[in-house]
């Protein structure tokens, strides 16, 4: 499976309920929008807990701690820093995203100070495995390809979508050829430097 995305047409950020909804139930901002956490109406209802939705699930933990030991083993002495676990990218005014592994450049890291705000520079790269955002008021290709695009903007070089339900890889480029393909064919996360995603889950042992 490969494909090429194209850029959605009346592409309509969401637009929120006039029901008071806690700030802790927003997953991102996108153009001043808040896109809430999926199951955030369950949360409202009473029925499940805000830890009940924030956590995240098995198989998307372990993808993610698989991509992050890999790199760290082959990149890690090439001037980058992995981070993970929902990071807090601020791109601009009501623009703040939520990534799960990202790689900085330990130059640009080391010029910015450690505080409690998100991360104000723009990643090297970016990957998403799924996403704990809820789609039901908007279509996720708008915001998978919105968010891609905002990123790009910033300056990240690249952007992937790994989606476990299809099992594909998508990687965003500032050029907008973006590419779609399983996880059985190698995707370049750095030039030069391809990876097979079924074979790097397989030897981490995650069933799929």
């Amino acid at each position: 499976m490969e494909s090429t995305l194209a850029a959605p047409q009346d592409i309509k950020v969401m637009e929120t309920s006039e029901q008071q909804i806690p700030k802790e139930l927003i997953y991102e901002v996108l153009d001043g929008k808040p896109i809430y956490f999926k199951g955030y109406k369950d949360v409202l209802n009473k029925t499940k807990t805000l830890d009940d939705i924030m956590a995240t699930g098995r198989l998307q933990t372990r993808i993610i701690n698989a991509l992050q030991k890999y790199l760290i083993l082959n990149f890690d002495s090439k001037g980058y820093d992995f981070m993970s676990n929902e990071v807090g990218i601020h791109v601009s005014l009501n623009l703040n995203f939520s990534c799960d592994l990202v790689a900085f450049d330990k130059t640009a890291l080391a010029a910015t100070e450690d505080d409690i705000h998100y991360y104000n520079i723009p990643p090297e790269f970016v990957i998403e495995v799924d996403t704990n955002g809820d789609f039901t008021d908007t279509k996720f290709e708008t915001y998978f390809y919105e968010k891609s695009k905002k990123l790009i903007e910033f300056g990240a070089k690249k952007v992937f979508w790994i989606l476990t339900a299809s099992k594909t890889v998508t990687c965003a480029t500032p050029d907008e050829i973006w590419i779609t393909h399983g996880w059985h064919k190698p995707i370049e996360i750095f030039d030069g430097n391809p990876i097979i995603l079924e074979s790097l889950f397989k030897e981490n042992g995650i069933k799929i």
